[in-house]
């Protein structure tokens, strides 16, 4: 039992000393964003401590200042979550799958009834934001942001 004891309490030390210095690095880098990783975001339905470490970034991130975007949203669930746990911004699938920069960027330039520098793909195009969401659901107002193929 002792050595037990002694196990938890040299872990919870490195824990400690391991948050302090991430915490130092955030005041010292001038971040002006967190990111909640999608490892936490699409298991945090399923998994209790997961959602508890995806509401304790955000309530960080808020404290700090900060604005949060969370990655690999897939679901309307999850999005649900995370809109009442205060989230900002997401990514992911719902809001539409990865596309290549030169699709995105033949598509803003499109819609903005610009030319873009960058040659035209084939025929792709880049999904809409309201792609997943049932049909009439008002789009979330939060960014969508496709990633680079």
């Amino acid at each position: 039992m002792g050595a037990t004891f002694v196990i938890a309490l040299r872990e919870g030390i490195e824990a400690a000393l391991i948050v302090s210095i991430l915490l130092a690095y955030l005041k010292q880098l001038q971040v002006s964003e967190l990111k909640i990783d999608r490892s936490f975001v699409t298991k945090m339905l399923d998994r209790p401590e997961e959602a508890r470490i995806v509401k304790a970034i955000v309530s960080l991130s808020h404290a700090l200042g900060l604005h949060t975007t969370a990655e690999g949203i897939e679901t309307t669930q999850v999005l649900d979550r995370l809109v009442k746990l205060g989230c900002d911004t997401g990514q992911g699938d719902l809001f539409g799958v990865p596309v290549p920069g030169a699709t995105t960027a033949t598509a803003i330039s499109e819609h903005s009834g610009t030319k873009s520098n960058r040659p035209a793909p084939s025929a792709a195009r880049a999904p809409s934001p309201s792609a997943g969401l049932p049909a009439g659901a008002p789009i979330p107002p939060w960014r969508w942001s496709p990633c680079p193929a």
